[in-house]
């Protein structure tokens, strides 16, 4: 995990990876106010919303149900 993204299991970030890969994001994600985020360590999380995380990293917003 780390050689691709470039942070350790359980801190993967959505934004800043080693090698950007394809990002999915559950359209329900759009039903919450703030949305937490895994900071780049597995004890760090930064408040987000589903717009700024669709707009940070391009993701394909899909249906997961």
């Amino acid at each position: 995990m780390r050689d691709t993204t470039g942070y350790a299991i359980g801190g993967v970030a959505p934004i800043g990876h080693a090698m950007p890969p394809r990002i999915f994001i559950d359209q329900d994600l759009r039903q919450h106010v703030v949305i937490w985020a895994a900071a780049g360590h597995p004890h760090a999380v930064f408040p987000s919303t589903a717009a700024e995380l669709e707009r940070l990293t391009h993701g394909a917003v899909i249906e997961t149900k």
